[in-house]
């Protein structure tokens, strides 16, 4: 389901099944142990990234997000639930640039959190452009988000305003036809 590569090289593959991490030679599978606290809390990966530091963040089914730690080989468990305010929260997309890692939920819209998964801000997609539900996310160079809604409109999410832009392409058409 999502392919993220760590600043060693390592290949990471989250499936429906579980994790999964490739060095070259041999593979590594994380199973979820939801009883413990430095493990994946659901073997479901919806989404995986890689932050400025090279570290894998993981977003498993049930608004889970874990950050592997390299020196113990396990994984630091957040929450979303507990800090987004939404009935429903499902993260479908990540992303990451400079200091700061991006979750696309089911929804509570577009999550910002820095780099040890305090959640800083939570974005709300207004109901003209597509509502609360992200389906993925691309980080560019200049900072500058693209973000997928759930009914397939493409926006333009600018960090430093906090402001979502409707994309429309020649003909005027909103929705993303495929």
């Amino acid at each position: 389901q999502s392919l993220a590569q760590d600043a060693d090289g390592r290949l990471w593959i989250g499936t429906a099944n579980g994790l999964v991490r490739f060095d070259g030679h041999q593979f590594a599978s994380y199973p979820a142990r939801l009883e413990q606290a430095n493990a994946l809390a659901s073997p479901s990966v919806e989404a995986l990234a890689s932050d400025s530091l090279g570290r894998i963040w993981v977003a498993t089914q049930g608004g889970q997000l874990a950050r592997w730690r390299a020196q113990s080989n396990d994984f630091a468990r957040i929450d979303l639930r507990k800090v987004a305010s939404s009935e429903q929260l499902e993260v479908w997309a990540l992303a990451a640039h400079g200091q700061r890692i991006w979750a696309g939920t089911y929804g509570a819209g577009l999550l910002e959190l820095d780099l040890s998964g305090a959640l800083l801000h939570q974005h709300q997609l207004p109901d003209s452009l597509g509502g609360p539900h992200v389906i993925d996310l691309l980080a560019t160079p200049d900072g500058v988000l693209w973000v997928i809604s759930l009914e397939r409109r493409l926006l333009r999410f600018e960090p430093s305003s906090g402001r979502f832009s409707g994309i429309r392409g020649a003909s005027g058409e909103a929705e993303l036809v495929a």
